[in-house]
């Protein structure tokens, strides 16, 4: 993927700071709003255009991933997207796989690190759902990094319907199942093994790695588009 990164004075420059001025006597003062039309006009504009800028430089230097159409091909899952949630999904015999991850941001690496070359590992927290015809669910919780698999844990749904509706009050409710780390290291091999039977392999990891970073980019460049016709 060549991703242009989003550049750093934009942020700063949307971003918008209150200060609060000194109290006295108790009451908290702020400096009397001016709201004159020219003014706001004026200001309108030259956001507009700042946001127009940053629009040219973001579409000129982003180029789309054609390996995205490749590997959905290989490996037989359908992708889907709703805001930033990115699920690949698929059935296999009679069970649905659907692997979920989020859009994220590329890692800001500050002149002193890029300096001394450290390395910043690549990191995609995803969920994989194994879930049959009764919605009982196996989930496991998983990270990618460097396009290396590590498991958290595995949790047993008897119903995945609750999960689905609220995550946060079905985790605390349902037993999380041990640390994966700490299980017999033949039974952690024999579960990464049969997720890699289901795909979760390196190409899995890779694509997730890159298609989170493409996905986050896609994403700002649609604010800065409906920012831009708010202010307009």
């Amino acid at each position: 993927l060549n991703i242009a990164p989003k550049t750093l004075k934009m942020k700063q420059a949307l971003r918008i700071v209150f200060r609060i001025p000194n109290l006295s006597a108790g009451l908290m003062r702020f400096p009397q709003a001016q709201f004159h039309g020219p003014s706001v006009t004026k200001a309108s504009k030259k956001l507009t255009k700042s946001l127009t800028q940053e629009l040219k430089y973001e579409n000129e230097n982003y180029t789309a991933d054609d390996s995205v159409e490749d590997f959905l091909r290989e490996s037989g899952y359908q992708l889907q997207e709703n805001q930033n949630l990115i699920s690949l999904v698929k059935s296999i015999e009679n069970q649905r796989v659907s692997i979920e991850f989020k859009s994220r941001e590329p890692e800001e690496i500050n002149e002193e690190a890029e300096e001394e070359n450290a390395h910043f590992p690549s990191v995609v927290d995803f969920r994989v759902l194994i879930t049959n015809s009764d919605q009982s669910t196996v989930l496991f919780e998983c990270s990618s990094i460097d396009a290396e698999l590590a498991i958290q844990n595995a949790i047993y749904y008897e119903d995945i319907g609750p999960f689905k509706a609220d995550p946060a009050k079905a985790a605390t409710e349902t037993y999380q199942g041990p640390y994966f780390g700490d299980l017999e290291e033949r039974l952690q091999t024999n579960v990464v093994d049969y997720l890699t039977t289901l795909g979760v392999d390196e190409d899995m990891l890779v694509f997730m790695e890159q298609y989170s970073l493409d996905k986050d980019q896609r994403l700002y460049v649609e604010w800065l588009e409906k920012f831009k016709v708010c202010v307009e």
